[in-house]
């Protein structure tokens, strides 16, 4: 299709000679994006999402080479915990049934909720100190002595504790910490597949929580209380990231769409707006199905955000096509000269953006690397999507264009601004925001991990039950040995230190010899001296109750022990199911979710531990927290260099440059205080909202430098009515779409939604109110003072 627009079309930069080239070529054009948009879409239907945290930290990181090597070789210790209140005979069936109902589920390793009483007290005999076991043979060994005498009040008097003694050995059963507590009855269930594989672990919690639905636990009188362990929380997030992919990038459309509504009043404005943020979103997301492959927890948003970043530059281009439109003789050349004038501007913006977001990207820590790796690509993208696909709009919707009106802003006649007090209003600002400083210092940090999942799931929302319980569910650190000699040894050596407090953050280990002592054959025989005694011919005459106590030792072989006579999944929970692995489990203490408590169990393992590789999933979270507290100062320091560089490229004068990062970093100071006036914490998650306040406020800071210095002294106010206006509405849009994300269900996207949308409303402010006055500042220092015409009025001023 050939346009009347000449070849020879007065472009002034590449971004004029892009919109030539568009309309000389429109139908080409349309085409070629049609086709890329279909490709992309197919590809963005591939992307996936997973919001484990455990493979986004470097493949080289010691605990996550130990955790791999601990699952390659069979030595998985993830758990799943379910617990419940009732009576023991309800819950024993409940868990029978449900036990039965994933019997020859290849998705579950092993489960374990009950153990045979007889049993249970061999093995309790076996957990008795020798010399425990040697007093009560003594004690009933010279009871026997006295014969008849033990009827005599006086003799009798001296043997009342034997009836308490050998209660003992009645009452020994072992009590499993893995088993029954307080009460409540508890199943332990040891999945095949580990907890990270997210199509495995949705199957199976999904397939869980329907057959416990079916078994109607409380109409059998069983409460189930919880249903601890990794693989539950992995299920929750990747539902509640899902959920608020959907609806939060929905939400901020509509609030866009809503304001630029209100804005524009124009329907056919707001497709033609829109229709490029569109594609070039879609493009993003095809993109990413390339590089990246699946979403995490924190690139699960990307798209909401470039939702706000990406209109502001059809807002700006189309404004400015508007403002030309008023004086061009034709669309095309208004077209051509906005897109002279505001391209070079959107560029800078786009490219200083893309700049702050790139800083992500030297992160180790994979969650930040591909949320910069994204966002800076896609700003770009969306930039070349409405540069290309704007035109084509604004000629398809005005094939015969009628110029726009052109109006007068601000009257004439007046006399010209002398800008008296704007040095003044300069000082007072920047002495205002020196108090901003404390604000900043304000600033709280949250560690607690569970405090980013959905509300009512975090740790402190939990009563003191459900976070014994979950405290219960935690993951052990596992010590892996290849002898059953060095197990022996090692359980002895960190069981004494953990006993002793000298192991800070173990509470107790346990392996298979917890349960069956190595040494066993000195229990036995004081066992069976003690069973011997039944026959004794005094034995009638020692009190009943002793006597009562006794007889379970006259019913079940005293034999020693071993792995054959222990329920296979008991032995394979204890890492004793595999001939050729020994493993120790260290039992952590505390609250896990938090990084800190995460990190300190890390140092205190690396310190205590040197016989053998330690690994577990909270060691890997302890690492995760000394990666982002490495990264995310490399990150605001390269990403505010980088913004620094941009804006010197652009403006190619230090002065103005320094100026313009001067007024972001006051910005970002008002932003801190804010966030600290509002209890808005840093997190994990949101702590990425600095480099995007970094990367989104110079947007505004560089369009309305650009257009302040393009219209000179005198026309502040005209720069504020067009580009001004322009960059107001594209920084309310970019609020808005963040505003759609603190209204998220999982706390850590909320948080971050709250921060950019706090962060970025007083960083804007600050331009607003900083940026001119400053311009103003200098000018009315440096003498350069509006001109006036012959009549002694000021410029006109039009938009």
């Amino acid at each position: 299709m050939t346009s009347p627009l000449p070849q020879h079309d007065g472009a002034s930069t590449f971004f004029g000679r892009i919109a030539a080239l568009v309309l000389r070529n429109r139908r080409a054009t349309a085409w070629s994006i049609l086709g890329l948009v279909g490709c992309c879409v197919a590809l963005a239907t591939t992307l996936k999402v997973n919001p484990s945290i455990w493979f986004l930290l470097p493949e080289d990181e010691p605990t996550v080479v130990a955790l791999q090597e601990l699952e390659a070789n069979d030595g998985r210790f993830a758990l799943i915990t379910l617990t419940v209140r009732g009576e023991k005979e309800d819950a024993q069936a409940f868990f029978g049934d449900l036990q039965g109902a994933f019997e020859n589920d290849e998705r579950i390793r092993s489960s374990f909720f009950d153990i045979d009483e007889s049993l249970a007290w061999r093995l309790g005999l076996l957990q008795f100190e020798l010399s425990d076991l040697a007093a009560i043979r003594d004690r009933i060994r010279g009871a026997l002595v006295l014969g008849p005498a033990v009827a005599n009040p006086f003799v009798s008097a001296s043997l009342l504790d034997l009836g308490p003694m050998t209660q003992r050995l009645k009452e020994g059963a072992l009590d499993l910490p893995l088993n029954t507590k307080d009460g409540l009855f508890r199943m332990v269930i040891r999945p095949s597949d580990s907890p990270q594989n997210l199509p495995f672990t949705r199957g199976l919690m999904r397939d869980l929580e329907a057959e416990i639905d079916a078994l109607q636990s409380e109409e059998r009188g069983v409460e189930v209380l919880w249903i601890g362990g990794p693989y539950r929380h992995t299920y929750e997030d990747f539902v509640g990231v899902v959920r608020d992919m959907k609806w939060t990038g929905a939400l901020a459309f509509c609030l866009i769409f809503g304001m630029l509504s209100l804005a524009f009043r124009d329907f056919k404005v707001l497709l033609l707006v829109f229709l490029p943020l569109v594609v070039g979103t879609v493009l993003t997301f095809g993109y990413a199905a390339i590089v990246v492959g699946e979403l995490n927890t924190f690139t699960s948003f990307f798209g909401t955000v470039l939702i706000g970043l990406g209109i502001d530059f059809s807002i700006h281009l189309y404004t400015r096509y508007r403002e030309e439109r008023a004086q061009a003789e034709s669309l095309e050349v208004a077209v051509v000269r906005a897109w002279d004038r505001v391209g070079p501007p959107c560029f800078a913006a786009a490219l200083t953006t893309a700049f702050g977001f790139m800083a992500m990207v030297v992160a180790r820590f994979r969650g930040f690397m591909e949320l910069g790796l994204l966002l800076s690509s896609g700003v770009l993208i969306c930039l070349l999507s409405v540069l290309t696909i704007l035109p084509l709009l604004i000629y398809w919707r005005e094939k015969q264009p009628v110029p726009y009106p052109r109006k007068l802003v601000f009257g004439t006649g007046s006399a010209p601004p002398t800008y008296r007090f704007a040095p003044l209003v300069l000082l007072m600002l920047l002495l205002s925001s020196s108090f901003a400083v404390i604000g900043v210092g304000n600033l709280e940090v949250e560690y607690d991990i569970s405090e980013l999942r959905r509300s009512g799931q975090a740790y402190k929302d939990l009563d003191e039950l459900h976070r014994e319980l979950a405290r219960d569910s935690f993951a052990p650190v596992v010590l892996s040995y290849s002898t059953s000699q060095e197990l022996a040894e090692a359980e002895a050596h960190y069981g004494e230190l953990a006993r002793s407090g000298e192991f800070p953050g173990i509470s107790d280990v346990l392996s298979i010899y917890s349960l069956l002592p190595r040494e066993q054959q000195g229990h036995i025989d004081i066992l069976r001296e003690i069973a011997d005694f039944s026959e004794h011919e005094n034995f009638g005459y020692l009190p009943e109750t002793v006597r009562r106590n006794l007889q379970p030792l006259l019913e079940v072989p005293i034999e020693p022990l071993g792995v054959s006579d222990l329920p296979e999944s008991l032995a394979d929970l204890l890492g004793a199911g595999n001939e050729d692995q020994h493993h120790l489990m260290l039992m952590a203490t505390g609250n896990l979710w938090d990084l800190r408590v995460a990190s300190d169990l890390l140092t205190s393992v690396e310190k205590n531990v040197e016989d053998a590789p330690a690994a577990g999933q909270y060691l890997v979270l302890g690492s995760l927290y000394q990666v982002v507290r490495r990264d995310t100062p490399l990150i605001c320091a390269v990403s505010l260099l980088l913004v620094c560089i941009g804006t010197l490229l652009h403006l190619r004068r230090p002065v103005q440059a320094l100026g313009a990062v001067g007024v972001l970093l006051i910005g970002m100071l008002w932003a801190g205080a804010a966030a600290a006036t509002l209890r808005i914490k840093l997190s994990l998650v949101n702590v990425v909202g600095i480099s995007i306040l970094l990367g989104v406020g110079v947007d505004v800071v560089i369009h309305l430098l650009h257009r302040i210095r393009e219209e000179g002294p005198g026309r502040v106010m005209k720069a504020l009515s067009t580009t001004g206006w322009a960059a107001g509405l594209s920084a309310t849009t970019t609020v808005l779409s963040f505003a759609a994300l603190s209204l998220a269900g999982q706390q850590g996207i909320k948080s971050l939604g709250l921060l950019v949308l706090v962060g970025l409303t007083a960083v804007t402010i600050c331009t607003f109110a900083l940026l001119p006055t400053g311009w103003m500042a200098a000018w009315k220092i440096s003498g350069d003072m509006p001109k006036t015409d012959s009549k002694g009025s000021a410029e006109q001023l039009s938009d």
